[in-house]
């Protein structure tokens, strides 16, 4: 009986090793597993979709601090627009475009949530020996553009906006920050003029907010030498004041803020900053 049930085992057995491969010269061949998917991170977009109409940069007129220059001149100018008032803690205490409304009214009115963003990189030529170029990139990633049915046109920065900050300063490390976009972008009355208004970027309260937390900020306010620069809103058209030519901004992509690029309507040239 003992005989007989250990020759059915070695049968047993033999029958496994078979089966497995295991007592044959035939090579097994591996299967290797997949190699896990690694996730990508999704590159930033955004909805660029325009208003109806457009905004007439009205007389072509731009403003850095309180002094009003025309876009050309700030396009021609070889690196001479300025130098401007400067703030508190900031290099500039606000930029500006004078725009009207043309063609916006509709049926319902419209409004869209925009972006606008300003760039000044120093030209590599003006940092001192021994320093790196300075730059200070500044943008809000929520400013409400609305017109009503008549075409009346209206900012509002909503509850929840964020002001990022990227600087580089002459010597040191990067500085990068966020703040509390709260009343940072507005429209200023022109005096004499019921027609237009002065949409303004407040760039000396955004950077006293954002230096609240990032104390590598305080050595924006002395910012010096020739810069390009660069300042650009989304979701609306723009035309000079011949309103035909178009007012097309360069991209600006503010460095670690994670948000897409700030593409639209804007203005480019080269500024003297003291």
């Amino acid at each position: 009986m003992f005989k007989r049930k250990n020759v059915l085992l070695a049968v047993a057995v033999s029958m496994l090793l078979a089966a497995c491969g295991g007592g044959s010269d035939t090579p097994v061949t591996a299967v290797s597993s997949p190699a896990p998917l690694i996730p990508t991170a999704t590159p930033p977009t955004a909805d660029n979709s325009v208003l109806s109409g457009f905004l007439r940069l009205t007389s072509d007129q731009v403003m850095f601090s309180n002094t009003v220059i025309t876009a050309d001149q700030l396009a021609s100018f070889p690196g001479d627009a300025g130098p401007f008032t400067t703030g508190t803690n900031a290099p500039l205490t606000q930029f500006g475009m004078r725009i009207s409304p043309i063609g916006m009214d509709t049926a319902d009115g419209q409004a869209k949530t925009a972006r606008i963003a300003i760039d000044l990189t120093e030209k590599a030529a003006s940092a001192a020996p021994g320093e790196q170029a300075e730059q200070l990139q500044l943008m809000i990633d929520k400013v409400t553009l609305t017109v009503s049915p008549a075409g009346a046109f209206s900012v509002a920065v909503p509850a929840g906006a964020k002001v990022y900050v990227h600087y580089v300063p002459a010597t040191g490390a990067a500085v990068d920050a966020t703040a509390d976009a709260a009343d940072l972008v507005r429209l200023d009355a022109v005096a004499g003029d019921g027609t237009s208004n002065m949409l303004v970027l407040d760039l000396e309260t955004a950077i006293t907010r954002a230096l609240a937390g990032a104390a590598g900020l305080a050595t924006a306010k002395n910012m010096a030498g020739k810069f390009d620069m660069l300042a650009t809103l989304s979701n609306v058209a723009m035309r000079k004041a011949d309103e035909t030519t178009p007012v097309v901004g360069t991209s600006i992509t503010v460095t670690n803020a994670g948000q897409a690029a700030v593409v639209g309507a804007g203005v480019a040239g080269v500024i003297n900053v003291q």
